[in-house]
């Protein structure tokens, strides 16, 4: 009988063990599922929140280039080439105002054109475009020189631009301004 009931403890004893180790099995893998989901969602978390701080820098960054270039824009309103070449283009090539030839008042804007590309090193190009699509007036800076770009070398292409065109123009556009 002794023989029997040791036989009977040790199968007792190896069920025993049997279902102790598939729960304490079972318990890892629900610890290791419940802690993998938790880590998962913090970096979740951790990464949402980087990327809503860098989406915050670069709009940032992109409202104060707006302003700067908004800022230009404004001041180059104000030179009196700009009203000198619209009264020109409306009187056959001259400044009724000023009797002054429509060459000249490009030349001025180009000569204004010139100093902001050289004082401004994030500005590689400044030109007036016409209504129809031609280039009026380029500056580029080329290899460290800014230089007006004469006439027959403006594109004079005619843009017609419709929504898909820019759509897919703007689809295709990368900015060529990096942000630290």
């Amino acid at each position: 009988m002794i023989g029997i009931l040791s036989v009977k403890k040790n199968k007792q004893t190896r069920w025993f063990a049997g279902a102790f180790s598939v729960c304490l099995l079972l318990m890892i893998v629900l610890a290791l599922i419940f802690f993998e989901r938790k880590l998962q969602g913090e970096v979740q978390f951790e990464v949402e929140n980087q990327l809503r701080q860098s989406a915050a820098h670069i709009a940032e960054q992109f409202e104060r280039r707006y302003r700067a270039d908004l800022s230009y824009l404004h001041f180059l309103k104000d030179t009196p080439p700009f009203p000198g070449i619209a009264r020109a283009l409306k009187n056959n090539g001259v400044d009724p105002q000023d009797n002054q030839p429509i060459d000249l008042w490009k030349s001025r804007i180009a000569t204004i054109f010139r100093s902001l590309i050289h004082n401004n090193a994030e500005l590689l190009q400044l030109r007036i475009i016409m209504p129809d699509g031609r280039e009026f007036v380029r500056v580029d800076r080329r290899r460290g020189k800014v230089e007006r770009i004469p006439k027959p070398s403006c594109r004079t292409n005619r843009i017609k631009i419709t929504f898909r065109k820019l759509w897919t123009c703007l689809k295709k556009c990368t900015l060529h301004r990096v942000f630290p």
